[in-house]
């Protein structure tokens, strides 16, 4: 299962640049290889602040933002905080402590650990690591 961070979905929306093809083209392979994609409950706020943001250039609609998400959670899984969350959360914010919005990324990686996610498909060269976490660069695929 490989999750994927906001800052993707955010290039399969908005993103119609050479870069952008390159994506799809790498969900459409994982998905036609048999990997199950799927997203972290925090990213769709973490999305949705980013692509519908007034300061950005390539902002869209709310309704659009809806439209995509919907389809996005349709089609692979949504994962949720469970029982673990906090105590996985709290470890990762106590080994290399979160500044600002940073902390939508330890919650991103706490759901993705819950759920013993073999990797995630990130942008974010912050990411907050750890020994059970495998980050991807899913245009270096």
């Amino acid at each position: 299962m490989i999750a994927t961070d906001s800052n993707v979905l955010a290039r399969l929306l908005i993103d119609v640049s050479p870069a952008g093809d390159a994506l799809r083209d790498a969900v459409r392979r994982a998905i036609g290889s048999g990997d199950q994609l799927c997203l972290p409950a925090p990213c769709i706020g973490e999305f949705w602040r980013v692509v519908t943001w007034d300061k950005n250039p390539e902002r869209v609609s709310p309704a659009v933002a809806y439209a995509f998400l919907s389809d996005w959670i349709s089609r692979n899984a949504l994962l949720l905080p469970g029982p673990r969350y906090w105590s996985t959360l709290a470890a990762l914010i106590a080994a290399q402590t979160p500044s600002t919005l940073g902390i939508f990324d330890y919650q991103i990686a706490a759901v993705r650990i819950e759920h013993a996610v073999d990797a995630i498909w990130t942008f974010d060269s912050r990411f907050p690591r750890s020994p059970r976490l495998s980050l991807v660069d899913p245009l270096a695929l």
